[in-house]
């Protein structure tokens, strides 16, 4: 019942201002995979142990920011 309603104000509100509402996101979840991407270089260099969870989870958020959620 409501769903018309909902789909056409996220609609209407993506269309009015794209690079906020998709944009953005997609921005700050690419940053997110940057920063531990550094922090995974920085453990590397220190203790010569490359964290696999770490490069999991720098991958996943580099390919959710790339291709927008």
């Amino acid at each position: 019942m409501f769903d018309g309603v909902r789909n056409s104000v996220i609609g209407l509100t993506a269309e009015k201002r794209p690079l906020l509402y998709i944009g953005l996101p997609k921005l700050i979840t690419f940053l997110i995979g940057v920063f531990f991407g550094i922090l995974l270089l920085q453990q590397y260099n220190q203790t010569r142990y490359f964290s696999l969870p770490y490069a999991m989870l720098i991958s996943i958020f580099m390919i959710l920011g790339a291709i927008g959620l």
